[in-house]
């Protein structure tokens, strides 16, 4: 039993150190693991999922820079909840993070017309929003909504704010929009 436990134990460090050397090679100097713990320039970044997108990026042969952008960006959002959420979402939701860092979603809108939205027409709109039928959507152009005005919980998904998900969630509607969304908005 000694030796079994000495070998799993050289086992555990040989596989340990290969990916200590396939996370050194993959980023360099932004991810390391020291001791068994994984770290984005220096500070302990313990998240399953995180850690799963990491290392699908290594066996896939990804390029670092989107990962790295992705947590510089989140590691903006003020909202420590909505920093620990957005792996779960992300996870639930399978959304891509593009080479900017940004989240890529699909937004379910309504096309606006002179006769069905005449204030949002005359504002230069070309869709609103699918739930309110308020939001003056642009194409080409940021839409925003102060932080305040967005509701925040978990549970209730169809609560106030401006709402992306995965291609399945917008697809019933007449029209849709690929949107990026910045990790350190998210609320």
């Amino acid at each position: 039993l000694e030796n079994a436990n000495e070998h799993s134990e050289q086992t555990i460090r040989k596989i340990l150190f290969q990916k200590q050397q396939k996370v050194k090679d993959f980023s360099g100097v932004d991810f390391e693991i020291v001791a068994g713990e994984l770290l984005f320039r220096g500070k302990p970044y313990e998240n399953e999922v995180f850690t799963r997108m990491l290392f699908e990026s290594i066996e896939k042969g990804c390029k670092p820079g989107p990962l790295i952008r992705f947590l510089e960006k989140l590691e903006q959002n003020p909202n420590v909840k909505s920093r620990e959420m957005v792996w779960r979402w992300l996870s639930n939701q399978g959304l891509a993070i593009d080479e900017s860092g940004d989240i890529v979603g699909f937004k379910y809108v309504t096309k606006v017309t002179e006769t069905s939205h005449p204030e949002l027409f005359k504002a230069g709109a070309d869709f609103t929003d699918g739930y309110t039928g308020t939001m003056r959507i642009k194409l080409g152009e940021p839409v925003e909504m102060p932080r305040s005005k967005v509701t925040f919980n978990e549970n209730e998904c169809a609560a106030g704010g401006l709402h992306v998900g995965i291609f399945s969630y917008a697809k019933s509607a007449k029209h849709s929009l690929i949107c990026k969304v910045n990790p350190a908005d998210i609320v």
